[in-house]
């Protein structure tokens, strides 16, 4: 079952779907389960996608589709666990970054209740 210059049309778009521990190959005419272990062999030799393309297909409907860092905009990876779908940033030090953005607007926020509390007791 070679069908590697076919443009690879998804079937039930929008997640991926696991059966039990099972993923199913969400391509037209192909809706077989595989173990997590082997469906990057079964597409690369069956379809030719690399498991990221095809998580973009399933999931976005356009297997060219990224997901880029929430700090900087720059794509992020795929997930060990396809389920997990891309990080949400290209790397930890973006992470942190946007943690203390957070605890910051969070502090100041707080900062300004306090303080909005204070001139009201005079």
């Amino acid at each position: 079952m070679m069908m590697k210059n076919v443009e690879l049309e998804c079937v039930n778009p929008g997640e991926i779907k696991m059966i039990g521990r099972k993923y199913v190959v969400q391509i037209k005419g192909d809706e077989s389960l595989k173990y997590a272990s082997e469906l990057p062999k079964y597409l690369q030799e069956v379809y030719n996608p690399s498991l990221t393309e095809y998580y973009s297909l399933v999931v976005f409907g356009n297997k060219d589709s990224k997901q880029n860092c929430l700090w900087c905009g720059k794509p992020t990876e795929l997930r060990y666990r396809l389920y997990k779908g891309f990080r949400t940033y290209c790397n930890t030090s973006c992470k942190i970054h946007i943690g203390t953005l957070k605890t910051t607007q969070v502090n100041r926020k707080r900062l300004g209740e306090r303080s909005q509390n204070f001139n009201q007791k005079d």
